[in-house]
């Protein structure tokens, strides 16, 4: 679900989103939305070099651990797979859900 609570002009983004949302909030508000697929270079070759350029600036922030994956404090091990997917699509999940091989 969408909350926002902002005065127009407002941007929303979503990067690669595949959920299903109630946009009345985007008309009733007059908000705008952006949808943006990171795949498009990829898959229709457009822009690569450019793509290569912003997955060097990402490794550098990583490596100088400006960036890092943001896990949810629930780590599952492989045996426990249909609570992992359950945690992960009911919303609870903060970040990453976490598979992890059993000892």
């Amino acid at each position: 679900m969408i909350g926002v609570s902002a005065s127009p002009p407002l941007r929303v983004i979503f990067v690669v989103s595949t959920s299903k949302q109630d946009l009345t909030l985007f008309h009733t508000q007059g908000l705008t939305l952006h949808l943006v697929y990171r795949l498009i270079p990829i898959l229709y070759g457009v822009g690569r070099s450019r793509q290569g350029e912003i997955l060097t600036q990402v490794a550098q922030l990583v490596d100088a651990g400006q960036v890092h994956s943001l896990l949810d404090t629930k780590v599952f091990n492989f045996s426990e797979v249909a609570q992992a997917h359950q945690r992960a699509e009911s919303g609870q999940a903060l970040g990453k859900v976490v598979l992890q091989r059993e000892a």
